[in-house]
């Protein structure tokens, strides 16, 4: 019976190799203990006396050798899967972004649009807009339309202060009527001094010619007794100083009728002098009154251009005016878009895509008031490039502001096809547009790189 007790023990020892492993040639992180399952094992029994005087078994050397070696392969296998694969995924990622971007640059360096540019306008009529213009200056007291209010031929747009002008229209008024009444009281005086004057005159010069005749008598006879006294001295009868002193006689009477000559031509002259400046009066008098009456016209007229009216029919596009506002002369208040049907536009082009737009380019027109799922783009060419950049002041009589920025006035004309005659009803000259001028072809990845340089001086 001994030995059978002496030999259990070893069996049991043989049977479980595990229990020969040494606790130190197993690493922790391979054999993980769980406290649920520690806690639910039983606890070890105390070993039988003849049990713990057994020694236990050695371990055999090359099982433990394959053991430690199992378990450094599961540690080490288990290191690989946690830290190669997610780089391994990573890098397959990065390929594929990389694909994805060098194809979309390709794409970019092949593809190419059309690049338009965009430029604010406006319809116009044949004739184009009408300024409305103040001829004389002064303050606004009453604007009578609005933008986008339809006018007639001659209505009044706008009144200007008229105090200062009926005032000057009252005066000038009293002047004339003042004028005239000394101009007839002038008149009839010196009518009066005239007619007395050639009255006087008309009766000296009667005198004279009276005179005038009777010397003329005195001289034929003289003239004729003279004649005898010779020839009674031919015959010896009379003297030589008879004949000398008839010759005085005729003499005399020759001055005489030549003194009443010159007085009667004095006189004539006379008379001639009172009725030139009786006349050059007369004409004095009549300028006089005719400046007076010039004046109350110009005062007048002045009061009439206080209200500043419409040139023509049509509609207010802009009004750049407001009551209070002082104005000068020739300073446009409105702008009236005629009523005929609009055949142009005149746009505003920025000034640096002027290189890139000519003479004969195309371009679609959008007009505002008009949807474009609608309705559509009209068509137009470019007629004519300004060669100078826009001053403000034309900028503000297009829009009715100013526009940031410099512009270049750009004028096309609309082409005839399906798109305006659909539109043509409902076109009116001043609506607003927008210009869409086909630029140039432009590679997408030019684009991609003036943005990206416009991005990087932002």
């Amino acid at each position: 019976m001994e030995p059978a007790a002496v030999e259990r023990p070893a069996l049991e020892h043989a049977a479980v190799p595990q229990a020969a492993v040494p606790q130190a040639a197993v690493p922790q992180a391979a054999v993980p203990q769980d406290g649920a399952a520690a806690a639910s094992a039983p606890p070890p029994q105390a070993e039988s006396p003849e049990r713990a005087a057994v020694p236990p078994a050695a371990p055999a050397p090359g099982r433990d050798l394959f053991r430690r070696a199992a378990v450094e392969a599961h540690a080490v296998g288990a290191h690989v899967t946690d830290t190669d694969d997610p780089k391994q995924g990573a890098w397959g990622m990065l390929l594929l972004l990389l694909s994805l971007v060098a194809a979309l640059f390709c794409g970019a360096a092949l593809l190419s649009v059309e690049v338009t540019v965009r430029a604010p306008g406006a319809l116009r009529a044949p004739n184009g807009l009408r300024s409305v213009e103040s001829v004389i200056s002064g303050a606004v007291t009453q604007v009578l339309v609005r933008a986008g209010d339809e006018v007639a031929a001659n209505q009044v747009v706008a009144r200007l202060e008229e105090t200062q002008l009926r005032a000057t229209l009252t005066l000038r008024e009293r002047e004339l009527e003042t004028l005239k009444r000394d101009t007839q009281a002038a008149a009839e005086a010196d009518a009066a001094l005239f007619t007395q004057t050639t009255q006087a005159v008309l009766h000296q010069r009667a005198a004279l010619s009276r005179r005038s005749n009777i010397h003329q008598t005195q001289m034929r006879q003289r003239s004729a007794q003279l004649s005898n006294v010779r020839e009674l001295r031919r015959h010896g009868v009379a003297t030589g100083n008879d004949e000398l002193s008839g010759e005085e006689q005729v003499q005399a009477a020759a001055e005489s009728i030549a003194l009443v000559g010159s007085q009667l031509a004095e006189l004539n002259l006379a008379l001639a002098d009172r009725e030139r400046e009786w006349k050059q009066r007369e004409l004095d008098r009549r300028a006089a009154l005719a400046r007076a009456t010039a004046a109350v016209d110009e005062a007048k007229s002045l009061l009439a251009m206080a209200e500043i009216r419409s040139p023509a029919a049509g509609r207010v596009e802009s009004l750049l005016v407001h009551p209070g506002a002082v104005v000068q002369p020739g300073e446009v208040l409105a702008q009236i878009v005629p009523g005929d049907a609009p055949r142009m536009i005149v746009a505003f082009l920025p000034s640096r895509e002027m290189s890139f737009v000519s003479v004969g380019s195309d371009a679609n027109v959008e007009v505002e008031s008009l949807p474009v799922n609608e309705f559509g783009m009209a068509r137009a060419k470019v007629s004519r490039i300004s060669s100078d950049i826009a001053k403000p002041e034309e900028i503000e009589k297009a829009f009715g502001e100013v526009l940031p920025g410099s512009y270049v006035r750009v004028e096309l004309a609309l082409l005839e096809d399906g798109g305006q005659e659909k539109m043509a009803p409902h076109l009116r000259s001043g609506e607003r547009v927008l210009v869409r001028l086909h630029r140039r072809q432009q590679r997408v990845l030019s684009m991609i790189f003036e943005f990206a340089r416009k991005w990087l001086d932002s």
